[in-house]
């Protein structure tokens, strides 16, 4: 059985910290995010601190240069909120505004039709009629009734144009599905 390693001082203040918070469920990655946020937070604060005390002719850095450097920190990285009475006020004054009036269409409003996909774009083909075919028989004297089998309704594309040599190549498709259909 693996001992599990322990945890870095550092990240068990982390994790100290997410508990005093009331943070129980938390993947352990967390704690990684937080320990490199809070490394380069606190480095780029002791930098800045560095430059003012360079600026102020001093070789030592001392905490007035590194408070110099958390308020600029917090006044250019991070915002504080507006007062809520002042976001309440705002939200007043939005509110009392009425809302523009609805059009008298219902349902969805769609774009012209020939941008939409709602319409039909085929057209079905009619059956062929029925023929009728009198012939000379000598048992019958009543005409013989011939049908023809009617070809299956075929959908004919019509807002869709093939490239090239588009009519020639349905007229041909359509001719070859005739001799299939005959052959049958």
């Amino acid at each position: 059985m693996a001992v599990p390693k322990p945890l870095p001082k550092d990240a068990e203040v982390m994790a100290a910290i997410l508990k005093d918070m009331g943070v129980t469920d938390y993947e352990p990655r967390v704690i990684n995010q937080m320990l490199e946020f809070t490394y380069k937070y606190v480095t780029d604060v002791l930098d800045d601190a560095q430059v003012y005390s360079n600026h102020a002719g001093r070789r030592e850095v001392d905490g007035d240069d590194v408070k110099l450097a958390i308020q600029t920190r917090l006044d250019n990285s991070f915002t504080i909120p507006p007062p809520r009475d002042f976001l309440l006020e705002i939200a007043k004054q939005k509110n009392n505004l009425p809302l523009p009036a609805l059009k008298s269409q219902n349902g969805v409003r769609l774009p012209p039709d020939r941008y939409c996909l709602t319409s039909t774009n085929y057209r079905l083909k009619q059956p062929q009629k029925k023929a009728t075919l009198m012939l000379p028989s000598h048992h019958h004297k009543a005409p013989m009734t011939f049908i023809t089998r009617p070809a299956p309704y075929t959908m004919k594309n019509t807002s869709m144009r093939q490239s090239g040599s588009s009519k020639s190549d349905a007229s041909n498709m359509g001719q070859k599905r005739k001799r299939d259909d005959d052959a049958d």
